[in-house]
């Protein structure tokens, strides 16, 4: 733990984020709701779907996170946002950057 302090004090922010993504685990961490950024292109969804995702969030058969990028920016559960919003939730449990992949799992080769 103490060469990650000599990082932290030092204010090299970029140093900071490496060392803070490696102490939380899987990068998972409780955020506001009102920190999470929306995409600018957002698809169009029922009230019919969000409240039956609500419903669902309650009764504790969705537990999943939602999954963000390094800028908050919601990658995946815009649906599950909208309705943790309606059920007035204030904090919600988040990864960050987990739907990254590596570029080995990416590639491929053709062979004759």
């Amino acid at each position: 733990m103490d060469q990650y302090s000599n990082h932290i004090i030092s204010g090299d922010t970029q140093q900071n984020s490496v060392v803070l993504n490696q102490l939380s685990v899987d990068n998972v961490r409780e955020v506001p709701l009102d920190r999470l950024k929306l995409p600018k292109s957002l698809p169009s969804f029922k009230l019919r779907d969000i409240l039956t995702i609500a419903d669902k969030i309650e009764a504790g058969v969705i537990d999943e996170l939602l999954m963000v990028n390094e800028d908050f920016m919601i990658v995946k559960g815009l649906k599950r946002f909208y309705a943790l919003k309606r059920l007035g939730r204030s904090r919600v449990r988040v990864c960050i950057g987990c739907n990254k992949k590596s570029v080995a799992d990416e590639l491929f080769s053709i062979r004759k």
